[in-house]
């Protein structure tokens, strides 16, 4: 999955496109709306690790929902699953990226319901690779009046 996205609200952004790209792997229909997450646990953006990780709950079962910078989820996918295409999606984040889009990796796993806590280590096995979003995010006329 590739998506292209133009930033609505800077707040919204982020919610909208992690459980939109991850509507049809984790539930065959389209027609998910937010409130069906449940959130258990989450891990905020970190600069080190380039990435922000939720648990939550949809239905019966638990999820690990990871979005990030795609480098970095790419090099934790590649270190458990060998066939994993790295090739492939460096030349798709380039693509996005040479639009001027900011690229960010979508991923996820299916895990245990005894899990409620996130610890970094729950992200180095079996993390599948949703896509990869390309947002246009133009910056701010404030911004733009400041560098002229």
């Amino acid at each position: 999955v590739i998506l292209n996205f133009v930033v609505p609200h800077k707040n919204y952004c982020g919610e909208y496109m992690l459980f939109s790209c991850l509507r049809p792997f984790i539930y065959k229909t389209y027609f998910i709306y937010l409130f069906y997450f449940v959130e258990i646990d989450k891990i905020p953006f970190d600069s080190d690790f380039k990435y922000m990780a939720k648990i939550v709950n949809l239905d019966e079962s638990r999820y690990l929902v990871v979005k990030g910078a795609p480098d970095s989820l790419m090099d934790i996918i590649l270190n458990s699953n060998s066939e994993f295409n790295q090739i492939y999606w460096k030349k798709k984040m380039t693509w996005l990226a040479k639009q001027g889009k900011r690229v960010v990796a979508v991923a996820y796993k299916k895990i245990s319901k005894d899990i409620n806590e996130i610890e970094h280590n729950l992200l180095e096995k079996d993390l599948q690779l949703v896509g990869l979003v390309g947002i246009m995010d133009p910056p701010k006329e404030e911004v733009i009046d400041a560098i002229l």
